[in-house]
């Protein structure tokens, strides 16, 4: 997901993006990022502040020769898999970490979002939810047995118009191989 949607996902769910302002907070961190190559924070270019507005502390670990904007448009920060902090074009796709505020502690989650899209063909009969339901388990069994984690929670996406599926015409849509969905 990119920074920017990822700062919504982390706004509307939790409190905001992960930040860093003490060596603690840098150690959890360092402990959240093992077994993912990537993932966005809460820290953005504008003289570098956090997204809450706070500036960064000198306790804060760039990686080597970081940041350096390369290409000119590397202005949101990630943490990569050393725990160390690197600029990044914001469009990238990451993983990302957000917090949540409550009275006693800082609560952290990953949050992590997978969208497969797949073509049902139903010939001219819509698919009811019984159905839907029936697909979803038997997609979540198959993944299962290629190896993917067995507390993964899977569910439609509704379209705007309220429908699960949407009928496409002949012709209308087509992946190519090289698609990247």
């Amino acid at each position: 997901m990119s920074w920017k949607t990822a700062q919504s996902v982390c706004r509307k769910n939790f409190t905001d993006f992960y930040t860093v302002r003490t060596e603690s907070e840098n150690q959890q961190l360092t402990e959240m990022i093992k077994g993912y190559p990537c993932a966005w924070i809460g820290l953005f270019r504008d003289s570098w502040t956090w997204t809450d507005q706070t500036s960064i502390s000198s306790s804060l670990r760039w990686a080597e020769k970081q940041p350096d904007n390369l290409s000119g448009n590397e202005t949101c920060a990630a943490v990569n898999e050393n725990g160390r902090i690197t600029d990044e074009p914001c469009s990238r796709k990451f993983f990302f970490f957000c917090k949540s505020s409550s009275i006693s502690s800082l609560v952290t989650e990953t949050v992590k979002r997978q969208i497969l899209r797949l073509e049902v063909k139903a010939g001219d009969n819509v698919i009811d939810q019984v159905t839907a339901d029936a697909l979803l388990k038997e997609v979540q069994q198959k993944l299962g047995e290629q190896g993917m984690a067995a507390d993964l929670k899977f569910s439609w996406r509704q379209q705007p118009n309220g429908k699960l599926f949407q009928t496409l015409k002949k012709n209308n849509y087509r992946f190519s191989k090289c698609s990247k969905y």
